[in-house]
């Protein structure tokens, strides 16, 4: 699991990173969140002009936005811990988390964070100390019937978009949620290590003038909360029951297999997926969150651990 938030420096954020403390159904921590992410607005208030008299009149600029990001994850049947499980994004020492490194399969593979089958990124925009790119995606595991590992997909596709990000040679406005994740899936499509898979995503571009835009593609998904009270939450996007939309990449002999037999394969790809767009206001939570999340929190119950006391 793992979760994007942006909020006011304040206990909002807090509460969502303890929220998995206090959690634990069926004696699992979390077993079947995916990536999450949080962080809050704040505005800076411009300088007021003290003088008494000025013949032109004065002018002021939109307040700029500056966000709080953390991360929280937990793969399926492993322990929460919050020393390993909650990871907090400073950009003044982080261009992006997320990221796999390594010379070979094995090495980006022990590389990845603590979450399971599904993954999370975070990171600046062409080094933009206040303009961010993030999101979540749902690795299927139904891809492990077939001997493949559902986190290979997952995990290389927010990698790449992270990487994708960090790389952006334009302005961070310029950069569209829906268009990162192509980027990033095309990448993934050319990467020979990634022979099969398939992921939900929901991916999130924010910049400093508190403007953010989201793509949710499938089941994964978003809740933004406003002054105590569910402002906005994404609509699932499914073919059939238990069938998401979802990026692939799908095998030759797989693909034949179910022609010859009449059986289906969903191949979505990133314009399939929904976008929309927000003007974030002080004290803002926006939540990322897989389907682990919401198929055992609805959105009023995540309300009230946002805003419990303590």
């Amino acid at each position: 699991m793992a979760a994007v938030t942006f909020a006011h420096r304040t206990p909002c954020l807090r509460g969502l990173a303890t929220l998995p403390r206090s959690w634990n159904p069926a004696g699992r921590a979390f077993a079947q969140w995916s990536p999450t992410a949080s962080a809050i607005p704040s505005t800076r208030r411009p300088v007021q002009n003290r003088r008494p008299f000025h013949s032109s009149p004065h002018v002021s600029s939109r307040p700029r936005m500056t966000y709080r990001i953390a991360v929280s994850s937990s793969g399926k049947g492993r322990r929460f811990s919050p020393d390993k499980n909650i990871y907090s994004f400073d950009p003044a020492t982080h261009n992006a988390i997320g990221l796999q490194r390594g010379r070979n399969y094995l090495e980006r593979k022990l590389s990845r964070p603590d979450s399971g089958e599904d993954a999370f990124f975070v990171s600046k925009i062409n080094s933009h100390p206040n303009a961010f790119a993030f999101g979540v995606a749902d690795g299927v595991g139904g891809w492990t019937q077939s001997g493949v590992d559902p986190a290979d997909f997952s995990h290389a596709f927010c990698s790449y978009m992270a990487e994708c990000a960090s790389n952006w040679d334009a302005s961070a406005h310029e950069l569209r949620a829906r268009t990162l994740m192509q980027m990033g899936y095309e990448q993934t499509l050319v990467d020979r290590s990634i022979f099969a898979g398939s992921s939900t995503a929901c991916i999130g571009v924010a910049r400093d003038d508190g403007t953010v835009q989201l793509a949710n593609l499938g089941d994964s998904g978003s809740v933004l909360f406003r002054l105590a009270a569910v402002h906005h939450y994404s609509t699932p996007q499914t073919h059939d029951f238990n069938t998401p939309y979802q990026l692939s990449v799908m095998p030759p002999l797989i693909r034949m297999q179910s022609a010859i037999f009449g059986g289906r394969q969903y191949e979505d790809l990133p314009q399939d997926a929904n976008v929309t767009n927000y003007r974030l206001q002080h004290g803002d939570v926006l939540l990322l969150a897989t389907d682990g999340v919401y198929d055992n929190l609805n959105n009023q119950d995540i309300l009230k651990t946002r805003y419990s006391p303590g």
